[in-house]
């Protein structure tokens, strides 16, 4: 099982590349994705370092664009992927804008909109088989809209996660209940998507937990290794 960490575990720390790399090491996660914003990625000295890092405690790293991209961007993602045997970089897909290309690098495609849209999420998907490149699913973001049909919700995020290739990367978040309030989110299997956390967890590719605190993210992290092992998260 591929669980990685997301660095908006250090949100508070503004997004601490190196203690989310330190704290993805000692907690036994496959890996981290990284958001590097503009503040960072002039500091090539960091993305060394952190690059190295990952690669000397044997985690994998993905790194997650910000959505005004430059050739500064690019250099920052080509600095850290160094060690990358397969470079992954991801960016919302926003379908009036091209995405990105990084020469190196394969640019992965996130649903960056809240509730169920079918006409966007039909655009998403042809744009990444249009790309040949993988697919970021943000399930939480499915959930997002109170007033939308929750049983075609369910039905249509159950069809995503069946669709998805094993190269694909799944983001997680729970929450208490629709809507998009930070102060409902809550650890994997407390929320709304309890009852997919079977399929949650069958997924083979990279299971990025991007909850804002590293406790939530670490009790997730437990919850899909026991569902993945057959045991129930309650025991």
């Amino acid at each position: 099982m591929l669980i990685y960490l997301a660095n908006a575990a250090f949100k508070d720390a503004g997004y601490d590349l190196e203690a989310t790399g330190e704290a993805a090491a000692r907690e036994g996660f496959a890996g981290v994705q990284l958001f590097v914003g503009e503040d960072k990625q002039n500091d090539l000295a960091l993305l060394d370092r952190v690059a190295r890092k990952a690669r000397d405690g044997g985690l994998g790293v993905i790194m997650h664009l910000p959505t005004e991209f430059s050739e500064t961007t690019a250099q920052a993602a080509r600095r850290l992927l160094q060690f990358e045997p397969t470079p992954r970089a991801i960016i919302h897909f926003d379908p009036s804008r091209e995405p990105p290309t990084i020469q190196g690098i394969q640019v992965g495609l996130e649903n960056a909109i809240g509730g169920l849209d079918v006409r966007y999420y039909c655009r998403l998907l042809a744009e990444r088989s249009a790309r040949a490149t993988f697919l970021a699913f943000d399930v939480p973001r499915l959930f997002a809209c109170p007033d939308d049909d929750r049983t075609a919700v369910y039905s249509f995020a159950s069809r995503m996660l069946e669709g998805l290739h094993p190269d694909d990367v799944l983001h997680l978040i729970d929450q208490r209940d629709f809507g998009s309030e930070r102060a409902n989110w809550c650890v994997l299997g407390d929320g709304v998507l309890a009852s997919l956390l079977p399929d949650l967890a069958a997924h083979l590719g990279p299971i990025v937990l991007e909850f804002e605190t590293l406790d939530k993210a670490l009790e997730s992290k437990k919850r899909l290794e026991r569902q993945a092992t057959g045991l129930s998260y309650g025991n």
